[in-house]
């Protein structure tokens, strides 16, 4: 119960925090009493990785969380989808999962990635489902493993260009106070911000990319906006015109617009993604 009404709290944060901040806390909390998802580790290259799966049928759903994010963000999701395989999960250095070493940027992410599902030797192909930053992780994901790649569900990603470019629309004064506000609500850890560090170098990975695989995508992009935290309009704004970018690069991803959700998609509106994910597995 205690857990229940912190969630219900932090979600109502959504429609006020900046896009990344609000489900931070979230990594804190208890799992739920009851939850039939098996909650476990595996050693992927000498390091403990904590994940959370659901025996199901193929093909295997997995769900990448944003920057600095565990896998409590997919709980809404993974728990809509009995019958089928889904494997959510902390990466290195974040939620229950031994620290990182290394680069943090969304290439390495990927290949930790592609390492973790081997190990657990679950076949491919799958369907990828990135959030914010794991938008990009699967994005590269794809790119780099397309015969691993059944479908890709982007859930209103981001990286670093976004940030690059808020910074440069805004005043340093405007910049000042968007960058308190988020200090404010959740400081990042030394973790979550080796993952920030490189989200410039994640956002030219992905820049270079250009065309995906020729797979089902659909892409997720949340279109409300909160005019009372610093430049968040115009993040919103400039958000939009980096999808729109993306389906020019390729023509046959569908665009799915949501007004009712700013960034968190999957917790905001998340029988969206629900319908997306089971619509893919499917075919």
């Amino acid at each position: 119960m205690y857990r229940q009404r912190v969630v219900a709290i932090m979600r109502n944060l959504f429609r006020v925090l900046p896009r990344w901040v609000a489900i931070l806390s979230l990594t804190m909390l208890p799992a739920v009493a009851g939850n039939a998802q098996e909650s476990t580790f595996i050693d992927v290259q000498g390091k403990k990785v904590h994940y959370v799966v659901t025996e199901g049928k193929s093909p295997t759903v997995v769900f990448v969380s944003g920057l600095g994010e565990a896998y409590e963000t997919w709980e809404p999701v993974q728990k809509a989808l009995p019958g089928l395989m889904t494997i959510s999960y902390d990466r290195p250095g974040l939620g229950l999962s031994a620290p990182a070493e290394g680069r943090r940027d969304a290439k390495t992410l990927a290949r930790e990635l592609h390492d973790m599902l081997a190990a657990l030797k679950v076949k491919p192909p799958y369907v990828l489902v990135g959030h914010s930053l794991g938008g990009a992780v699967v994005q590269i994901y794809a790119n780099l493993y397309p015969q691993e790649t059944r479908a890709l569900v982007l859930v209103d990603p981001e990286d670093g260009r976004l940030i690059k470019k808020v910074k440069e629309h805004l005043s340093k004064d405007e910049w000042d106070r968007r960058a308190a506000a988020v200090a404010q609500y959740a400081p990042l850890n030394a973790q979550q911000q080796r993952e920030m560090d490189e989200a410039e170098a994640s956002g030219n990975e992905v820049a270079e990319i250009h065309r995906l695989p020729n797979v089902p995508i659909v892409l997720f992009t949340g279109t409300q906006m909160n005019p009372e935290f610093p430049g968040n309009v115009i993040e919103q704004n400039l958000k939009i015109e980096m999808h729109r970018q993306l389906m020019a690069d390729n023509p046959r991803m569908e665009q799915v617009l949501v007004p009712e959700s700013r960034h968190y998609v999957q917790n905001e509106k998340p029988e969206v993604v629900i319908a997306a994910i089971k619509k893919f597995a499917s075919q």
